[in-house]
Formats: structure tokens, sequence, C-alpha cells
């Protein structure tokens, strides 16, 4: 999140006011009420800012919907004992990043239809993805709930990073939606208001990269487009301003 370029993003996850907080043991970017009852969830889902967040230590290696587990302390590897044969070198823990991240949520309730639900469960769990690609610089979490130019421009960031070898924490710290609607029953649209900070460091340590360019802490206006596909809900552009 260096830079932001249209059709991409860097969240921590993954985007104001402070919400309660959830310690998630594990380690990434909405409401309005009203709108009708209309099952189709066609209509203008309401106006009300939420801004919960969830902080998450370290998540897994991603899949979709990753189990959160406990990633400790790299283990130390002994020093032989003077004269003695050497004990097998043990495998390294997994990495630890440099520091947690922040990934506020919209909650279901928000939403007064099952479509509308779908749509906000989906970009949740983009957000989250998000915060992982970039801790991980892979694209494989992303390609569950990206599509398009919305998965294009994520790629290349994520290519950047590898390039100069960096990987990225990026905190979705408020999140407010500000739109959802429908234009038929396979495609929607999500306007919402995050505040977003995202840092680089080294790959493999934790010294941030020092160059001002790549701290952002700012807010923006976001909008995307999500279309259903072989019965899922996919984000095909997302646009900041």
């Amino acid at each position: 999140m260096a830079k932001r370029t249209a059709g991409s993003r860097r969240l921590p996850i993954i985007a104001g006011g402070a919400g309660a907080a959830v310690i998630v043991t594990g380690v990434m970017f909405f409401m309005l009420r009203g709108g009708s009852d209309d099952p189709a969830g066609t209509q203008d889902q309401g106006r009300q800012p939420v801004t919960p967040a969830i902080i998450v230590t370290a998540l897994p290696t991603v899949t979709a919907a990753a189990t959160v587990t406990t990633v400790g302390t790299p283990a130390q590897t002994p020093s032989p004992t003077p004269g003695a044969t050497p004990s097998p070198t043990p495998t390294p823990s997994p990495f630890v990043p440099a520091r947690p991240a922040v990934v506020a949520e919209i909650p279901l309730d928000r939403a007064t239809s099952d479509a509308g639900r779908a749509v906000i469960t989906t970009l949740n769990a983009a957000n989250r993805a998000q915060v992982i690609a970039f801790r991980d610089v892979s694209r494989e979490p992303l390609i569950a709930f990206f599509a398009d130019s919305a998965l294009e421009g994520i790629d290349a960031q994520l290519a950047g990073l590898r390039r100069l070898g960096r990987y990225g924490i990026s905190d979705l710290v408020t999140i407010e939606l500000l739109e959802l609607s429908f234009t038929d029953a396979v495609r929607a649209r999500v306007v919402t208001r995050e505040r977003q900070r995202y840092d680089e460091f080294f790959a493999g340590t934790d010294r941030p990269v020092p160059d001002q360019n790549v701290h952002i802490d700012t807010t923006y206006r976001w909008t995307y487009v999500m279309e259903r596909r072989d019965g899922r809900w996919l984000i095909t552009t997302q646009n900041f301003e």
C-alpha cells in the first residue's frame, strides 16, 4: 500500500470510529439499515455506520477461510556441546510477522436480505484475505474472492513487493457502509468509507523499510462491483477516491 492504484488496494483485510475488538489467535481491505424485506435483495440496504474490529495476531498460510492458530516465536538452534556429535538442526518455526494486523468487519445484521448478507460475508472475507496476501506476498488467499481487474491490480502490487524483497502489514482500522445495492440478481455495488494503515518490512524480518512513502494512514472511499459466479460472490472491480 505504498501507493494506491485504481482497481487495487492494500488493506491491512483489508476501510470511522472504534468498535469492539476480539482477539483472534491466528493471522488480512459497511453498514446501512433500511431498505425493504425484498428477498432478492434489490433495494439499498441502509446507512448506519459500523466499525467493530478484529485483532488478528498471525493467520496461518492461507486458505479461503483460514482456521486460526497460534504461531509462536521462531525456535533457536542450540549450539552443540564441545566434543560431542552435533544434533540435527531443528526445522525453524514459521515466520512471525513484524506486528499483528487489524481488520474491521461489517456485521451481517446490517443487511435486510440473504443476498445482502452473502455480499457482506464475501467482502469481510476478502478484506481478511488481502491482509494475508500482503503479509505472505502470495495471491493464493485472493482467488476465492477476487476476479478480473480487482485481482490483477493486487497481483501487480504483490509482484512489486516480491521484486523488492519486502512484505506488507495492512490494517483495515475502520469501515463504514455507505451503500449496498443490486443491479440484478447477480450484480451488486458496495460503497464504503475505510481508514487504512499500511507499512512495509524487509522479507523474513521485522525491520521496517526506512521510507516514509511506503507508510500510509488514510481514509478512502471505496467502490466495489461484485458478481455472483458459479454460486459465489466475487469482487470484480474496486476503486478508491
